[in-house]
């Protein structure tokens, strides 16, 4: 097979992954809020490599934004693997089939707050991500002007 060939197979990862992952290594803590479905997928997608993490040793609990949501915590070798699973299944090479549609949500939200990371500086709160697109229930909408009765 030529060298044309193996590149349209192998997975074909955004720029500033390399850069990413570095960063991830970094962190002691990483939350994302999700539905519980959403991790259960993207956490059990297939490997990119020898695993370097165990993701079902993630801290996983209900989150307090809603009762249709957990908070997960990964290290920064969790989050590492985490990303470069996410990679795998969402930047698959022309050859390499259709990419997952969570895989790539997930990681484009994940992105933006992982390459905000600065190595070498220890951030003030713990780097959050929050997939959920569901619209805000009455109940934890903000108060407008319009709510008094």
């Amino acid at each position: 097979m030529s060298a044309t060939a193996c590149s349209k197979l192998q997975t074909q990862s955004p720029e500033g992954h390399s850069e990413r992952l570095e960063k991830a290594a970094g962190v002691s803590d990483f939350k994302i809020t999700t539905s519980r479905d959403l991790w259960d997928h993207t956490r059990d997608s297939p490997r990119s490599g020898k695993p370097i993490a165990d993701l079902s040793k993630a801290k996983v609990t209900r989150s307090k934004e809603s009762k249709y949501l957990v908070d997960v915590h990964l290290t920064g070798t969790q989050l590492v693997q985490y990303l470069r699973d996410l990679d795998h299944q969402a930047h698959r090479g022309e050859w390499g089939g259709n990419s997952d549609p969570i895989a790539v949500r997930t990681y484009d939200a994940l992105a933006p707050v992982v390459d905000s990371i600065k190595k070498g500086e220890r951030p003030k709160a713990v780097p959050t991500v929050v997939i959920d697109d569901s619209p805000a229930s009455p109940s934890s909408a903000p108060a407008g002007p319009d709510s008094a009765s």
